[in-house]
Protein backbone atom coordinates (compact mmCIF):
# COMPACT_ATOMS: atom_id res chain seq x y z
CA UNK A 1 0.00 0.00 0.00
CA UNK A 2 3.05 2.49 0.99
CA UNK A 3 4.66 2.05 -2.53
CA UNK A 4 0.68 2.32 -4.24
CA UNK A 5 0.85 5.46 -2.65
CA UNK A 6 4.10 6.46 -3.58
CA UNK A 7 3.57 5.95 -7.04
CA UNK A 8 0.66 8.17 -6.95
CA UNK A 9 2.17 10.99 -5.57
CA UNK A 10 5.47 10.60 -8.13
CA UNK A 11 2.60 10.44 -11.21
CA UNK A 12 0.96 13.38 -9.71
CA UNK A 13 3.82 15.36 -8.95
CA UNK A 14 5.29 15.22 -12.54
CA UNK A 15 5.08 17.90 -14.70
CA UNK A 16 3.56 17.71 -18.41
CA UNK A 17 6.00 17.24 -20.96
CA UNK A 18 7.12 20.05 -23.08
CA UNK A 19 6.57 19.78 -26.92
CA UNK A 20 8.54 21.62 -29.39
CA UNK A 21 6.55 23.09 -32.41
CA UNK A 22 8.58 22.48 -35.29
CA UNK A 23 8.36 24.56 -37.45
CA UNK A 24 7.65 27.63 -35.29
CA UNK A 25 4.38 29.24 -35.40
CA UNK A 26 4.13 32.75 -36.15
CA UNK A 27 0.66 34.45 -35.25
CA UNK A 28 -0.52 38.73 -34.39
CA UNK A 29 -1.80 39.01 -31.42
CA UNK A 30 -2.76 41.91 -28.63
CA UNK A 31 -0.69 40.93 -25.36
CA UNK A 32 -3.29 40.90 -22.19
CA UNK A 33 -1.81 40.61 -18.30
CA UNK A 34 1.85 39.64 -17.06
CA UNK A 35 1.94 36.11 -15.49
CA UNK A 36 3.72 35.54 -12.72
CA UNK A 37 6.85 33.52 -14.59
CA UNK A 38 8.05 37.13 -16.62
CA UNK A 39 5.81 36.26 -19.82
CA UNK A 40 2.52 37.90 -21.13
CA UNK A 41 -1.13 36.37 -21.69
CA UNK A 42 -1.99 36.51 -24.99
CA UNK A 43 -5.47 34.78 -26.59
CA UNK A 44 -5.66 33.47 -30.00
CA UNK A 45 -7.76 31.00 -31.62
CA UNK A 46 -9.33 29.36 -28.69
CA UNK A 47 -5.49 28.97 -27.25
CA UNK A 48 -3.60 30.30 -24.51
CA UNK A 49 -0.14 31.89 -25.19
CA UNK A 50 2.54 32.96 -22.93
CA UNK A 51 4.55 35.55 -24.66
CA UNK A 52 7.94 36.53 -23.68
CA UNK A 53 9.72 39.99 -23.88
CA UNK A 54 5.68 41.45 -24.20
CA UNK A 55 4.52 44.20 -22.17
CA UNK A 56 0.31 44.40 -21.46
CA UNK A 57 -1.39 45.87 -23.73
CA UNK A 58 0.84 45.82 -26.97
CA UNK A 59 0.26 44.11 -30.44
CA UNK A 60 3.16 42.41 -31.24
CA UNK A 61 4.27 38.93 -33.57
CA UNK A 62 4.76 35.86 -31.60
CA UNK A 63 6.64 32.95 -32.17
CA UNK A 64 5.29 29.79 -30.66
CA UNK A 65 7.58 27.27 -30.19
CA UNK A 66 6.57 25.34 -27.41
CA UNK A 67 3.38 23.65 -26.05
CA UNK A 68 2.55 22.04 -22.80
CA UNK A 69 -1.27 20.67 -21.31
CA UNK A 70 -2.49 22.62 -23.95
CA UNK A 71 -0.79 25.61 -23.26
CA UNK A 72 1.81 27.21 -25.81
CA UNK A 73 4.21 29.30 -24.75
CA UNK A 74 6.59 31.58 -27.46
CA UNK A 75 8.37 35.43 -27.50
CA UNK A 76 8.21 38.60 -29.13
CA UNK A 77 9.36 39.10 -32.53
CA UNK A 78 7.68 42.02 -34.08
CA UNK A 79 6.03 44.61 -32.13
CA UNK A 80 3.47 46.32 -33.94
CA UNK A 81 2.26 48.95 -31.39
CA UNK A 82 4.56 49.65 -28.48
CA UNK A 83 4.22 50.59 -25.15
CA UNK A 84 5.75 53.64 -23.40
CA UNK A 85 7.39 52.01 -21.07
CA UNK A 86 9.55 49.53 -23.44
CA UNK A 87 13.11 50.51 -23.74
CA UNK A 88 16.08 49.33 -25.12
CA UNK A 89 17.65 46.61 -22.87
CA UNK A 90 21.00 47.06 -21.73
CA UNK A 91 22.51 43.74 -22.51
CA UNK A 92 23.50 42.40 -25.77
CA UNK A 93 22.74 39.04 -24.74
CA UNK A 94 19.19 39.65 -23.56
CA UNK A 95 16.56 37.51 -25.48
CA UNK A 96 19.61 35.15 -25.82
CA UNK A 97 20.43 34.22 -22.58
CA UNK A 98 17.94 32.01 -20.37
CA UNK A 99 18.66 34.78 -17.49
CA UNK A 100 16.73 37.73 -17.99
CA UNK A 101 12.82 38.13 -18.53
CA UNK A 102 12.43 42.51 -18.49
CA UNK A 103 14.97 44.29 -19.76
CA UNK A 104 12.80 45.47 -22.32
CA UNK A 105 10.42 47.33 -19.87
CA UNK A 106 11.48 50.28 -17.73
CA UNK A 107 12.46 49.57 -13.92
CA UNK A 108 9.70 52.05 -13.00
CA UNK A 109 7.15 49.61 -14.51
CA UNK A 110 8.93 46.88 -13.78
CA UNK A 111 7.82 47.53 -10.03
CA UNK A 112 4.75 47.99 -10.69
CA UNK A 113 3.88 44.39 -12.61
CA UNK A 114 5.94 42.89 -9.88
CA UNK A 115 3.27 44.81 -7.39
CA UNK A 116 0.24 43.84 -9.57
CA UNK A 117 1.49 40.31 -9.63
CA UNK A 118 1.61 39.59 -6.11
CA UNK A 119 -2.04 40.94 -6.08
CA UNK A 120 -3.31 38.84 -8.69
CA UNK A 121 -2.00 35.75 -7.36
CA UNK A 122 -3.35 36.81 -3.44
CA UNK A 123 -6.51 36.67 -5.47
CA UNK A 124 -6.45 33.92 -7.74
CA UNK A 125 -4.87 31.28 -5.35
CA UNK A 126 -5.46 32.97 -1.84
CA UNK A 127 -8.94 34.33 -2.92
CA UNK A 128 -7.83 37.61 -1.03
CA UNK A 129 -9.67 39.87 -2.45
CA UNK A 130 -9.12 43.46 -0.23
CA UNK A 131 -5.62 42.77 0.48
CA UNK A 132 -3.56 45.90 0.31
CA UNK A 133 -0.22 45.10 -1.01
CA UNK A 134 2.48 47.86 -0.81
CA UNK A 135 4.44 49.05 -3.81
CA UNK A 136 7.38 47.49 -4.60
CA UNK A 137 10.60 48.94 -2.89
CA UNK A 138 13.31 48.81 -5.55
CA UNK A 139 16.66 49.09 -5.81
CA UNK A 140 18.81 52.28 -5.99
CA UNK A 141 20.77 50.46 -8.92
CA UNK A 142 19.05 47.64 -10.55
CA UNK A 143 22.65 47.09 -12.26
CA UNK A 144 25.45 45.44 -11.18
CA UNK A 145 24.13 43.95 -7.92
CA UNK A 146 24.13 39.83 -8.18
CA UNK A 147 27.29 38.66 -5.87
CA UNK A 148 26.23 34.92 -6.82
CA UNK A 149 26.71 33.46 -10.29
CA UNK A 150 26.53 30.55 -11.48
CA UNK A 151 28.07 29.71 -14.57
CA UNK A 152 28.46 26.99 -17.20
CA UNK A 153 31.63 25.55 -18.85
CA UNK A 154 32.23 23.86 -21.83
CA UNK A 155 35.17 21.34 -21.88
CA UNK A 156 36.99 23.51 -24.27
CA UNK A 157 37.32 26.09 -21.15
CA UNK A 158 34.47 28.94 -22.76
CA UNK A 159 32.23 29.74 -19.82
CA UNK A 160 28.71 31.45 -19.91
CA UNK A 161 25.00 30.75 -19.32
CA UNK A 162 22.36 28.85 -21.40
CA UNK A 163 20.11 30.04 -23.63
CA UNK A 164 16.53 30.47 -23.58
CA UNK A 165 14.50 27.52 -23.33
CA UNK A 166 17.05 24.92 -23.77
CA UNK A 167 20.27 23.46 -22.77
CA UNK A 168 22.28 24.82 -24.78
CA UNK A 169 25.77 26.92 -23.95
CA UNK A 170 26.28 30.58 -24.57
CA UNK A 171 29.23 31.70 -24.25
CA UNK A 172 29.35 35.14 -21.64
CA UNK A 173 32.12 37.78 -21.86
CA UNK A 174 29.62 40.33 -19.81
CA UNK A 175 26.73 40.41 -17.64
CA UNK A 176 24.73 43.64 -16.52
CA UNK A 177 23.55 42.39 -13.50
CA UNK A 178 26.35 40.65 -11.96
CA UNK A 179 29.06 42.44 -9.53
CA UNK A 180 31.67 44.13 -11.47
CA UNK A 181 34.32 42.21 -9.73
CA UNK A 182 32.91 38.96 -11.43
CA UNK A 183 32.95 40.68 -14.77
CA UNK A 184 36.66 41.59 -14.13
CA UNK A 185 37.35 37.67 -13.55
CA UNK A 186 35.26 36.60 -16.49
CA UNK A 187 38.19 37.44 -19.21
CA UNK A 188 40.56 35.45 -16.85
CA UNK A 189 37.94 32.49 -16.81
CA UNK A 190 37.29 31.87 -20.36
CA UNK A 191 39.38 29.33 -22.01
CA UNK A 192 40.17 27.78 -18.39
CA UNK A 193 36.63 26.67 -17.01
CA UNK A 194 36.64 23.22 -18.49
CA UNK A 195 37.82 21.09 -15.82
CA UNK A 196 34.42 21.74 -13.63
CA UNK A 197 31.17 21.81 -15.63
CA UNK A 198 30.05 24.65 -13.54
CA UNK A 199 31.58 27.71 -12.06
CA UNK A 200 30.40 29.20 -9.21
CA UNK A 201 31.57 32.71 -7.78
CA UNK A 202 30.72 34.93 -5.15
CA UNK A 203 31.61 38.36 -4.23
CA UNK A 204 30.95 39.14 -0.56
CA UNK A 205 31.10 42.96 0.12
Amino acid sequence: MWKDTLSERTEMSRKPREKRIEPPERVTVTLCEMAFEGGVIAHEGGRTIFVDYGLPGETVVAEIDRERAGVFFGRVVEVVDADADRVEPACGYFGECGGCNWQHISYERQLALKRQIVVDQLRRIGRFDDTTVLPTVGSANPWGYRNHVRFTAKARGEVGFVRRGTHRFLRIDDCKIADPWINELLPRLQGHGGARPDIRRRCLE
